[in-house]
């Protein structure tokens, strides 16, 4: 009796997992982690401070507007404008490599504005599309790995500063651009890019109006704080993550039962 029940369980184990096959195991385990995820804490925090703006589209759209259909009467697309901000960013590199802070600033700053304009000429032409977010979200992260070369040559951070940031902010922006697209319907990552460049603008902003030396150790903290925020919003993602999965198992085991 016993052995015929244990043939039995087996016989439907191997019905299951014959059932389907590698692409269609990994397309339904893909499908229960989108139904697990939900916003982190720094996506909440900036969801809330921005009544659920997190990128301020309302705000750019209106303060922007007159120059994005500035851009569109002389022909600049949002992926150009996307490159752009990518070309100014490297600029910026540059000038962080030279210790030009002032010019950094600028061209940091400006790099910045085109991040901001470039979705807003997308609405105005009615281009919003997943390829232009991809675009765009990849030139910001691109042009913030850029910063973190130029701060290491520089000699304001470590290489080892630079590799570990550059690792924790790739990954977040994945996660969080992917998440994005499943819970609110385009590609975007909040806070990660943004928070960063308006840090080194800051500091540049102190360098520039009283040295750099006495600074440096303080800056190297602000850095590492960021990629730590970032790195503990990952985690809390994934402990999350695999949470719910874990409730959604031992539900779906009670109803077999």
């Amino acid at each position: 009796m016993g052995t015929t029940g244990l043939d039995k369980k087996m016989q439907d184990k191997l019905r299951r997992v014959l059932q389907w096959n590698l692409l269609e195991r990994f397309t339904r385990l893909g499908n229960k982690i989108c139904v697990t995820l939900r916003w982190n804490l720094l996506e909440r925090v900036a969801r809330g401070v921005s009544d659920g703006d997190p990128t301020f589209q309302g705000s750019r759209d209106f303060l922007l507007r007159p120059i994005a259909k500035c851009c569109i009467a002389i022909g600049l697309t949002a992926d150009v404008i996307s490159l752009l901000g990518l070309f100014f960013a490297t600029l910026a590199t540059y000038a962080i490599y030279l210790k030009m802070p002032v010019f950094a600033i600028g061209l940091l700053g400006s790099s910045l504005a085109l991040d901001g304009l470039d979705g807003v000429v997308a609405r105005l032409m009615k281009q919003t599309t997943a390829k232009g977010e991809i675009v765009d979200v990849a030139c910001d992260t691109l042009g913030t790995l850029l910063i973190l070369i130029g701060l290491t040559g520089a000699g304001y951070i470590s290489i080892g500063d630079t590799v570990s940031y550059a690792l924790v902010l790739t990954l977040y922006t994945a996660c969080s651009s992917g998440k994005g697209k499943i819970l609110a319907g385009k590609y975007q990552s909040i806070g990660s890019r943004v928070a960063f460049a308006v840090y080194v603008i800051l500091w540049l902003v102190i360098f520039a109006c009283s040295g750099e030396s006495i600074y440096l150790p303080a800056f190297r903290f602000g850095v590492l704080a960021i990629a730590l925020v970032l790195l503990g919003n990952l985690g809390w993602d994934l402990i999350g993550s695999l949470m719910r999965l874990n409730s959604m198992r031992r539900d779906a085991q009670s109803e077999r039962i």
